[in-house]
């Protein structure tokens, strides 16, 4: 476990997390962790079997993607019509034997080391090989489920934090376009006019108050020349570049 402490990647954008998945240096779930108290009371557990129990009922997608709407997880494939099963029964297994071997050598696992182990049964129940992996990657997807993480979860450990921007004008007029046109607009607030404005505006001021590395993607970079900075992100983390 001592190998991930200082690669820890937190940012908020699927398309990035989606451009890592299935690269078998890299522990991650396929979707964004909500860091509220519900998790934490999960990874509080002494139990092995409610850990991974309780975790499946909150992210039931993770483990079967036509449950993934926000993410399009049920569209996969060349024709959108795809979709990926994981076994419940053998992750709680394999999340099991990892938990008690840890409690031979420590009976006090962190809410940390019980999120590391969680990702290594997941990964393992999909066939990876889990020793090969050198850094772990959690979405927290917002600033402030991110603030939540590094003060409840984190703990001592060491991290660094990606951060994608955009465009200021497409930051704001892109979801304020797109909720409007969702079910009339009747879930499209003035707070959440505020909230983007917020984001563009004080978003890198907020992240730099965890005193964190800090690293920045711009997506319509991304978009355009995503192999390039696939490239420079599998090199500033000694990753291979995989396809």
């Amino acid at each position: 476990m001592e190998k991930f402490q200082e690669k820890i990647k937190i940012f908020g954008s699927d398309f990035f997390q989606s451009l890592l998945d299935g690269h078998p240096q890299i522990l991650m779930f396929p979707g964004v962790i909500k860091t509220n108290k519900k998790l934490t009371e999960i990874l509080s557990s002494n139990n092995g079997n409610d850990i991974s129990s309780n975790f499946i009922k909150i992210y039931p997608h993770f483990f079967d993607s036509r449950l993934a709407k926000a993410e399009r997880h049920y569209m996969l494939g060349e024709n959108k019509d795809q979709h990926y099963f994981v076994d419940k029964e053998k992750f709680i297994k394999n999340f099991s034997k990892l938990f008690e071997k840890k409690n031979k050598s420590n009976l006090n696992n962190s809410l940390y080391e019980n999120l590391l182990m969680l990702h290594e049964a997941y990964l393992l129940t999909c066939g990876h090989d889990i020793n090969k992996k050198k850094i772990m990657v959690i979405n927290c997807h917002l600033i402030e489920w991110t603030k939540f993480f590094i003060k409840r979860i984190m703990g001592n450990v060491d991290f660094e934090i990606i951060h994608t921007i955009r465009n200021p004008l497409s930051a704001i007029s892109s979801p304020v376009n797109n909720w409007l046109k969702y079910n009339s607009g009747k879930f499209f607030f003035a707070r959440e006019i505020y909230f983007h404005l917020d984001l563009v505006i004080n978003g890198i001021k907020k992240l730099k108050k965890f005193n964190k590395k800090i690293f920045l993607i711009q997506l319509e970079i991304l978009h355009k020349n995503n192999l390039s900075v696939m490239d420079d992100f599998c090199k500033t983390y000694n990753l291979r570049d995989e396809e």
